[in-house]
């Protein structure tokens, strides 16, 4: 028990340690140490050449494209005249070269440019002389072990041997980096708040004492002496069913643990152990809080959260090695993160879904093709107290800046200086500007912010991001936006090349949502993003429309090959095939695995390949269906295209079908525009990972 506190809070002054945890994993050697977590982001942390003089932080998210964050910060656990006292500016040098100074962010930690971060680990793998001005003295940075502990980085995240690998870059292709995984989702379940531990009768311990023997011979060898003489057996009334059985199980120098097992309310059955470390229970929740040593410079962090049936880990850290660099120690190391709903949050959802559904199916019996636009305007005012603005970034010295004033006089001068205080500069932006929006999106009275940055490339995607404002800052929200950590809050991205889909602000149930519709042929999905939620299950509503097709009259293209008034009524024909088929199957239409017209004796395995597959159809439309096509009793390939099910009730849907020969030598290549009117087969609500959408970020 004891050795589980000093693997993970003393360790990093051993040779090398190596520890997988229930989430994650932890590695140290000499002056470093890494963190892991269950999503695969990775915290490295580094410590000066000497005890309790500074701290740096290195944090990646995991999957293809994922930049290095840094930051620093110098220690205040003493007033040592050896500790370095608190000021505003920090200056970066690598063999008595001056590399610029740091951002100070908060809480007295100071952020390091993309520049800086790229130059310190350069230097570091290298072995240079690392070291941090400061209140006009140069403090050094260790970097015994760097190495070791960022190649457990890039291995943990499957980057060895590809081109963003930090220490073993190779030809690998980013393709095989691993993808960051989803935050899981704790659903807290009622528990009894007025819950206090009461003594086990004697009764009730002899029910018990036979089970509980094994583990408390095993973990709590010194129980009768933690006890001092009392009644060390207590239960807990979590809920109606459920209690828990708690014992003092071991006494320390400056450490108590408490063991747990979960039981029913009738000691009936064999009870389930938890933990022999605990700190604490209350309101559904178990805590263990664990110092390092008495000094109080690192600790050792687990809570359990009732969800109904067990205790499940929500949160697992270390703040970092022992090394004096402040009280409660410098970071936060997951190696467990999730979110905790509570019943109260999933009910608030799904009265807000249900209330959105509820007011499609009322405009679907007044119009069944549905305009969802026509809807969501009706929820669109969420706040009387709305800015906008738009900014454009001053460059200098190769970075952007904020300008220096207000664009706005809505803009209160204490929401400016917030503003200027926070990393509010969208640095991939294509225009060197983002649009913002200043709007209470939580209704704590203070206003939080908006960020649309139009990032371009081949999508033309646009990143909408929020931060909260907390305090004199916009914050990111969430419990890993603590110690300074960079956390990325774009809530969604916009593909404006093709994809169709939208973004509407909306206010559901009294509370802000984001209703994001992203579209293809034949169905809306719309997905409810909450600011500030760090949710893995989202709200969803999936409409199905039924089309009917028809050749557009105005076809204005030339065409290489114009049919006649016969193979149009043929290519109709086939087109009603192709909407029975949806119906009855479902989307898409088209495979590879089946040919689409039949393949005569004649021809090769080598060009039967042509008989399986259609046009190659730009990246920015839908491939809907690739369906055999008869015109005068001879097979074509229909390849039918939409803008993603992009629809006006004036003009109907935009589709097109481009019809081909598979025969290898016959040039036979022509296109119709097509039309139709849809009509609404069902509307569907639901709970979904996040993970299924496109362009929603999960965090």
């Amino acid at each position: 028990m004891f050795r589980v506190i000093f693997i993970l809070l003393a360790a990093i002054f051993s040779p090398m340690l190596l520890a997988q945890t229930e989430g994650g994993m932890t590695f140290a050697h000499k002056d470093w140490e890494i963190a892991c977590d269950n999503t695969r982001t990775c915290r490295a942390a580094g410590y000066g050449i000497n005890e309790g003089e500074l701290s740096v932080l290195l944090m990646r998210h995991a999957g293809v494209g994922q930049k290095v964050s840094g930051t620093l910060v110098f220690a205040s656990f003493n007033d040592d005249e050896q500790t370095p006292q608190k000021q505003n500016t920090a200056k970066l040098w690598i063999d008595s070269k001056s590399q610029g100074a740091l951002a100070l962010g908060e809480n007295t930690r100071f952020q390091l440019s993309d520049a800086q971060i790229e130059t310190l680990i350069t230097a570091l793998i290298r072995d240079k002389k690392v070291e941090f001005e400061y209140d006009k003295k140069r403090w050094q940075l260790s970097g015994a072990g760097f190495n070791a502990v960022i190649l457990k980085m890039d291995e943990y995240q499957g980057r060895l041997n590809t081109p963003g690998a930090i220490l073993r870059k190779g030809n690998r292709s980013e393709s095989e980096v691993l993808p960051a995984l989803a935050r899981p989702e704790i659903i807290a379940a009622d528990v009894n708040k007025k819950a206090t531990p009461v003594d086990l009768t004697p009764d009730q311990v002899n029910k018990v004492s036979h089970w509980l023997k094994p583990t408390i011979e095993a973990e709590c060898p010194g129980v009768d002496d933690a006890s001092d003489g009392k009644n060390n057996w207590k239960a807990i009334n979590v809920d109606a069913k459920h209690s828990l059985i708690q014992v003092l199980c071991w006494r320390g120098a400056y450490n108590e643990g408490l063991a747990y097992w979960l039981v029913d309310n009738n000691f009936s059955t064999e009870p389930k152990f938890i933990t022999s470390s605990a700190s604490d229970y209350g309101d559904g929740i178990i805590y263990l809080s664990q110092k390092g040593r008495g000094l109080g410079d690192c600790w050792w962090v687990k809570n359990w959260v009732w969800d109904g049936k067990n205790f499940v880990v929500s949160e697992e850290l270390s703040t970092g090695a022992c090394n004096g660099i402040e009280a409660g120690g410098p970071w936060q190391l997951y190696t467990v993160v999730s979110t905790v709903k509570s019943l109260q949050d999933i009910d608030d959802d799904n009265a807000a879904v249900k209330e959105l559904y509820q007011a499609l199916e009322e405009e679907r019996k007044k119009d069944n093709q549905l305009p969802v636009d026509k809807v969501m305007e009706r929820y669109s005012h969420i706040s009387d107290n709305q800015t906008e603005f738009t900014l454009q970034y001053i460059e200098q010295n190769g970075e952007y800046r904020l300008p220096t004033e207000k664009s706005s006089a809505d803009i209160s001068d204490d929401e400016w200086q917030a503003f200027v205080k926070s990393d509010v500069i969208a640095e991939e932006t294509e225009q060197r500007g983002a649009s913002y929006t200043l709007v209470d999106l939580d209704g704590d009275g203070q206003r939080d912010l908006i960020i649309d940055a139009y990032i371009g490339g081949t999508g033309l995607f646009s990143d909408i991001s929020v931060l909260k404002r907390h305090k004199t800052e916009f914050n990111p929200a969430g419990p890993s936006a603590q110690n300074g950590e960079f956390v990325p809050v774009t809530m969604y991205s916009l593909n404006g090349r093709g994809a169709n889909q939208a973004d509407y602000w909306i206010k559901l149930n009294g509370q802000v949502y984001v209703a994001y519709r992203n579209s293809t042929f034949g169905t809306d999905n719309i997905y409810l993003l909450k600011p500030f939620s760090q949710s893995a299950k989202i709200p969803k509503i999936t409409i199905r429309y039924e089309y009917a097709l028809a050749l557009r009259k105005e076809n204005e293209q030339p065409k290489e090959v114009v049919l006649d008034a016969a193979e149009q009524s043929e290519l109709e024909k086939s087109l009603a095939r192709m909407s029975n088929q949806m119906l009855h199957d479902g989307l898409p239409v088209w495979s590879f695995d089946n040919p689409i017209c039949p393949i005569p004796a004649s021809v090769s395995k080598e060009k039967a390949q042509f008989y399986y597959t259609g046009d190659h159809l730009h990246y920015t439309v839908e491939r809907v269906a690739d369906i055999p096509v008869w015109l005068k009793g001879k097979c074509y390939v229909g390849s039918v295209g939409s803008l993603f099910g992009s629809y006006s009730p004036k003009e109907g849907v935009e589709a097109f079908m481009v019809i081909t020969s598979p025969e290898e030598n016959e040039s036979f290549h022509t296109s119709v525009d097509l039309t139709g009117s849809r009509k609404v087969l069902s509307i569907n609500h639901s709970r979904v990972d996040v993970a299924e959408s496109h362009g929603i970020y999960a965090r």
